[in-house]
Order: C-alpha cells, then structure tokens, then sequence
C-alpha cells in the first residue's frame, strides 16, 4: 500500500539513489584517479586495473547502502541514539590518545600490525590491492580470485542491505510517538511495578524482603536504589561521568611522555606526590555540578510522591547524598587506577591526604547542594544533552569549589612547611570532621526547608514538563 511498485523495483531505485550520495561520488573519483595513476606507470593494466576498480565500486556502494539503512535503524530509538553518541564521543577522546600510545608503544604497535596484517589483506580493500599486485605480476588466475572475493563481500554487503529494505518495504515503522500510542496496552502489562516510598516503621509484611535485600533499609535505601537506576538508564549522565576521568588520563599520559623527555631542570613538572591531588581535584570539578547542585532534575512528576510519602524530607536528601558520595568514590577510585596504570602508583601519604581532601570537597558541596537543589532546581530529560542548570547555582558552585579548593591549598602549604606530610592528613581529617558536622546540621533543616519550598520546587520540576 505504502509503495506501489514491486520489492526488486524498490531496491534497484535505493541502489541508484546511492549513486548521487555525496560519500560514493567520492568513493567514483577517488578509484578512476586510482585507475589513472597507475594505467601511466603501465598501460598494459588498464583493463584488469578497472574490473578491479568496479568490483571494489560495487562493494563500496553495497556497503555504504548498508550501513546507511542499518544506522537508520539504530538511531530509530532513543536508548540506542544515547548509546551510539556515548561511544561516538568515547571514540573522540580517544583519539586524543594517539599521539603519546605512537609515541610510547610504538614497537609494540608496529608489531601488532605486521602480525595482524594476513587478516587485514583479507579484507575488501586488500583484496583488491593484491589483485592489482597479482596483475602486475601476471598472476591471472590469482587476481581473478581476490576479485571474485571482492564481489563476494559485496553480494553479502547487498543481502544484508536487502533484509533491511524488504522490513521497510513491509511497512516497518520506528517512530517513537507511534510505538507509544500503539503500544500502550503492551506496555502497560509487561511494566514494572513503581518503586514506592516506605518508611521502615511504617513497612508491612510486602515491603520488608525488599527492604532487608538494600544494603540500606527504609525510604533511604529505596531513594539510592532509584537514583541508581536512573543512573543506568540516563547513558548521557553515564558519558560524562567518565568524561572527566579520560581527560585525567590524557593529560598523565602527556605528562609522563614529557617528563621522559625532558632534562632535569627545564621546564616545569608535577611533583609526583601531587599528581594524584590534582587529577582528583580536576575530576571532581568537572563532576560534582552534576552530582550534588541539581539532585531532583530527573525525579520529574514524580517529586509530588515525595511529598505525598509518609517519609521524612531527610530521609530522602540521605539517599540522594549516599548515591552521590558513592559516584565521587568512584571516580577517585578510577583516576587512582588509570593514575597508577600510567606513571605508577602515587605514594601512600599522597593517597591519604587525597581521600582526606576529597571528603571535605564532598561533604562541602554535597550541602551546598541539598540547599541549592531545593532553593533553585531545574528539570532535565533523560538522554538530552546540553541542560544546564541555573545560573545562580553555576555560581554559587564556581565559588564554593574555589573557596575549599584553597582551604585546602593554604592548609597544606602551611601545616607542611611547619609540621610535615602527616600532619596535613591530620589537619584535614579534623576539616572532614567540622565538614560531617554542619552536613549533618543542614541535612537535619531540609525537611522544613522541603515544605517552604515545596510551590517552587513543584513548579520547576513537575510543571516544566507540561
């Protein structure tokens, strides 16, 4: 009904419209310049140059037609949109790896490549560049094989390219708006059932196996089992948090390459002691806007539950603060690894002080944000990027971060230069200790803060949407 013409029709006007794509023109001019270059160092190879030429045309227009319809496809929903950007982004930082991996293995590099080079000569375009050797050496028999290879990787090429078109020509539809107005029957049944807020005391005889499997029972447990899976499920959220800990590694890597190389003296280098201080330091920077100044953006709709919720508002700030506590860890956890893996481990005094100072940072801005988050939140979307939150908050955090950042600084630099390493730890241990105290405080005040803020926090999180 959608097409009114025969299934070999449809796909013979795909394959031509392949023709005009930008990407296989070049793919054209780039093989008859090919074919140019060498038909001038030998005119005897004209013709077997261009049967190859057009079997390796063939395969490269198969190939782009198949991968063009099977990334329309993917991109058809929004979790495999998220995941193709998360690793489109992965593959952009990573090549910011290129340079010091070349220049840091290179000898391993070169000998994988030669090892795996069979396998690669295999494939459609090394095939085809044996063929053309084999022809230059007037092996017929075996360059007609290679090219018959060619043509074979492009019939697979087109048969895969076919199944996709015939569930197209069949009427195939991913439209997200369709999939939910038909859909909804089907989904309403194989749902699962809503995560309810219950307090331990108030817990009957249904909730209490759920409870007793969380590590931390009551409406704080179910509060950190939400926000781990909205942690799961939000793959944007997930990319950047693991944004930070890639730059850290690219920016050790550079600084181990350069300390390699530079003479004793010249130029100006990291102490190895601080190393670790500073990737946390930078980690955390780039992570705890996103972690502690916004701690509704994705509760939508549902933050009238936590009203409505036999709960106290504390209870649930303690869950969202231990599911942030527990994401900081985390990533210290993982620029530690990566740290160690690249320029070795740090010492264990610096490790120390590193944890000491990160907990005073968090406990600062894990209040700063349970404040914030109630005074000035702001919606966001799963799987949308560039939200930002609002401008008071950005800051309110920019001062909070520069202020303990050079607490911690000036503590260090003075109690170091007076007492010595362990007694920054020491010193720190007891800011930790202030830092609990007045978390400890505010946590206790967000309950009637909840309630004064209930309007604008309803307001911004639930009638955004509508």
């Amino acid at each position: 009904l959608r097409f009114p013409l025969r299934f070999s029709s449809f796909f013979a006007l795909n394959i031509a419209y392949g023709l005009a794509d930008p990407l296989a023109l070049t793919a054209i001019v780039w093989h008859f310049a090919m074919w140019v270059g060498i038909v001038s160092a030998r005119p005897d190879l004209g013709a077997p140059v261009a049967l190859v030429a057009a079997a390796s045309i063939v395969m490269n227009l198969a190939f782009g037609r198949m991968a063009y319809a099977w990334l329309e496809r993917f991109l058809s929903q929004r979790r495999t949109r998220e995941l193709l950007f998360v690793v489109f982004m992965l593959i952009v930082f990573a090549f910011q790896f290129t340079g010091v991996v070349l220049q840091r293995y290179r000898g391993p590099i070169l000998r994988l490549y030669r090892a795996t080079s069979p396998v690669l000569n295999s494939l459609p375009p090394g095939e085809s560049g044996e063929s053309v050797v084999s022809f230059a050496r007037g092996d017929f028999r075996g360059a007609l094989l290679q090219t018959g290879a060619v043509l074979i990787f492009a019939l697979v090429f087109a048969a895969l390219f076919a199944h996709r078109l015939h569930r197209q020509f069949l009427g195939e539809s991913f439209s997200e708006s369709g999939d939910r107005v038909g859909g909804t029957q089907r989904k309403a049944a194989t749902a699962r059932p809503a995560l309810v807020v219950i307090p331990s005391g108030m817990a009957g005889a249904t909730s209490t196996s759920g409870a007793q499997r969380r590590a931390v029972g009551g409406a704080t447990g179910a509060i950190l089992e939400k926000e781990l899976r909205y942690l799961f499920r939000n793959s944007i959220l997930m990319m950047n948090l693991f944004i930070p800990v890639i730059l850290v590694a690219v920016i050790s890597f550079s600084a181990a390459q350069q300390g390699h190389r530079s003479k004793p003296g010249h130029g100006f280098h990291l102490p190895p002691e601080l190393i670790y201080s500073a990737g946390v330091a930078y980690a955390f920077m780039i992570m705890l806007p996103q972690v502690c100044m916004n701690c509704f953006a994705y509760d939508g709709e549902g933050v009238q539950l936590l009203y409505l919720a036999p709960v106290k508002f504390r209870e649930v700030m303690l869950g969202k603060n231990l599911f942030q506590g527990a994401m900081l860890l985390v990533e210290a956890l993982l620029v530690l690894g990566l740290i160690t893996a690249i320029s070795g481990p740090p010492p264990f005094i610096a490790i120390l002080t590193t944890w000491t100072g990160a907990a005073f940072l968090a406990l600062v801005h894990i209040s700063a944000g349970n404040w914030f988050s109630l005074k000035f939140p702001r919606r966001f979307e799963f799987g949308v990027r560039r939200q930002q939150l609002s401008g008071i908050s950005v800051l309110a955090y920019f001062g909070t971060y520069l202020g303990s950042v050079a607490i911690l600084g000036i503590v260090a630099l003075l109690v170091r230069f007076l007492a010595g390493p362990w007694t920054v730890v020491a010193v720190y241990a007891g800011l930790v200790v202030a830092a609990f105290s007045v978390y400890r405080t505010l946590l206790n005040l967000t309950t009637s803060q909840a309630i004064a803020q209930r309007d604008a926090l309803i307001g911004q999180i639930v009638r955004a949407s509508q």
